[in-house]
């Protein structure tokens, strides 16, 4: 399974995939870069920086936008673009699913 970073967005009071993230080459890097990411670390942000070991979410921590462009050097589109981002993502995951169960 994949080992990677993901950023969310909770700015629209929804869950949001952005599709902003990372992987890196070893648990051990991911699981480093993550680390490092605490010192942006702040309660209640708006952003949360997932970490995925091997498929599985294993620790979250809320960033701010700021931070998203910082770790990443994207800067965040709008909350409505992501929830709009979010619908395709499931649409496209339920399609993949569909056709994987025939």
């Amino acid at each position: 399974m994949d080992t990677y970073l993901e950023v969310i967005d909770t700015r629209s009071g929804d869950a949001c995939h952005t599709g902003i993230g990372a992987m890196f080459e070893s648990i051990k890097a991911t699981r480093e870069a993550f680390e490092n990411a605490h010192q942006f670390g702040k309660e209640n942000a708006p952003f949360l920086l997932d970490l995925y070991i091997e498929g599985d979410l294993v620790d979250t921590i809320h960033i701010e936008a700021k931070d998203v462009e910082l770790l990443s050097g994207i800067t965040p589109e709008s909350p409505e673009y992501y929830v709009e981002y979010d619908k395709k993502y499931w649409a496209s995951a339920k399609s993949r699913y569909s056709e994987e169960s025939r």
